[in-house]
């Protein structure tokens, strides 16, 4: 699997993703759907000139998250959202 482009992050990125979960949730919501839609338009594109406009624009989207959070930051959001569970408990009541 290809791993999320941020520095020092060991995950993976979901099937069609361009950045990993922890990262995509960590993002401002308009920037999250905005990553999200410049990766579809890239993939429907047929055009091959265009598709290299298309990854270059979308490399520059990426770097620019990058630069708007850091890796400390959405691995301390991960722990809020989801604290670690004791051994045994389940998330369903």
């Amino acid at each position: 699997m290809t791993r999320c482009p941020f520095p020092n992050c060991p995950n993976d990125l979901p099937k069609g993703g361009v950045i990993c979960v922890d990262h995509y949730f960590a993002l401002e919501p308009a920037r999250a759907r905005f990553l999200n839609a410049a990766k579809v338009r890239l993939d429907r594109e047929t055009d091959p000139k265009l598709r290299a406009h298309l990854a270059e624009q979308l490399e520059g989207y990426i770097n620019a998250a990058i630069h708007s959070i850091s890796t400390e930051e959405a691995e301390s959001w991960r722990q809020r959202r989801w604290p670690a569970r004791k051994q045994g408990e389940t998330s369903v009541s």
